[in-house]
C-alpha cells in the first residue's frame, strides 16, 4: 500500500503548487526508480501543476476516471490509462463539476483508495482553505499533509491552519523577518518545520516558462528542497539512492526532455 500526501495551504497565494512541482523533481533525484509516483492536481480549473510538467489540459482527469469506474466495464487499469513520464503518473481535475463530486463522493473515495494500491506515493495538489468538498475529502483520507505557509502572522493567528496530519510544515518564500522559523515553531507549537528561501531567480524562471531548468542550479532553495524530500522519504521508509545529487539524474533529464515532447501511454 502506498502513502497519500496532500499538499495544502490554509490561505491562497502561498506557492504550494510550485513547491509541489519542485518537490517531485527533487524526489526523483533520490527515490529508487522502481517506485511509482502519482501526481494528482485537484485544484480544478485553477490548477497549473500539470502544465508545469508540460502536460496538456486534455489529458485524462479525475472525473473521467470516476465516470469510467461507474460505467458497466469498470475493470480499468490505472497504470495503462494515465499519462506518465517514466515512473511518474499524472491526473488532473480540469472541468470537474462540483455537483458531480458531491453526488458521487463515495466513488471518489474508492478511487483514491485504489491509488494507494497502485502507487508508492500519491501527491494531491489541493485547493487552499476548507471551502471545497473535494479538498476536505482528500485531507480526511490522506495519510499525511504537507502544510505550506507564509510568514504572515495575522493570517496564522486568525486561521486554524493546522490540519492535524502534517508530516511537515513548509514556510515558503522565507525571509529574515519576524516571525522566523524558530519563532513559528514556538508560537504555534509545531514540529518538522522547514523553510524555502525567497528566490527571485525561481520566480523569474517561472515567469519565463523555464522553471524546468532551475533544478540544475546549485542554490540555497534547492539545498533546502533536497532536505525536505530526503526527510519525507525517510519518514515514509522508502529506499533512496543513498545520496543527493546536485546534477540531474537520467530520470530528471528525461523529464526535462519530455516537457517539450509527449507522454507515454502503454
Amino acid at each position: 500500500m502506498g502513502e497519500m500526501i496532500s499538499v495544502w495551504s490554509p490561505a491562497k497565494k502561498t506557492g504550494k503548487t510550485t513547491f509541489l512541482y519542485m518537490l517531485v523533481n527533487s524526489l526523483l533525484k533520490q527515490l529508487d526508480s522502481s517506485k511509482k509516483i502519482l501526481v494528482c492536481c485537484c485544484n480544478l480549473n485553477y490548477g497549473n501543476l500539470l502544465k508545469l510538467f508540460g502536460i496538456e489540459d486534455n489529458e485524462l482527469n479525475i472525473e473521467d476516471v470516476v465516470n469510467l469506474k461507474l460505467s458497466q466495464d469498470n475493470s480499468i487499469d490505472l497504470l495503462k490509462i494515465l499519462g506518465r513520464i517514466e515512473n511518474v503518473y499524472f491526473l488532473g481535475s480540469k472541468k470537474t463539476n462540483m455537483s458531480y463530486v458531491s453526488r458521487n463522493l463515495p466513488e471518489y473515495e474508492k478511487l483514491i483508495y485504489e491509488f494507494k494500491q497502485n502507487f508508492d506515493i500519491v501527491f494531491f495538489d489541493t485547493i487552499s482553505g476548507h471551502e471545497n468538498i473535494l479538498t476536505n475529502m482528500l485531507l480526511e483520507n490522506s495519510d499525511y499533509i504537507i502544510n505550506v505557509i507564509n510568514q504572515d502572522k495575522e493570517i496564522l493567528d486568525y486561521l486554524n491552519f493546522v490540519a492535524g496530519k502534517e508530516i511537515a510544515f513548509v514556510v515558503n518564500a522565507y525571509r529574515h523577518i519576524y516571525p522566523n522559523v524558530t519563532e513559528i515553531k514556538k508560537l504555534y507549537n509545531l514540529h518538522n518545520v522547514f523553510m524555502l528561501p525567497d528566490s527571485s531567480e525561481l520566480l523569474e524562471m517561472k515567469n519565463k516558462n523555464r522553471l524546468v531548468a532551475f533544478h540544475e542550479y546549485t542554490s540555497e532553495y534547492n539545498k533546502e528542497l533536497n532536505r525536505i524530500s530526503e526527510f519525507i522519504l525517510k519518514s515514509l521508509n522508502l529506499k533512496t539512492t543513498g545520496k543527493i545529487s546536485t546534477v540531474p539524474s537520467r530520470k530528471v533529464r528525461q523529464l526535462f526532455n519530455w516537457i517539450h515532447g509527449g507522454l507515454n501511454h502503454d
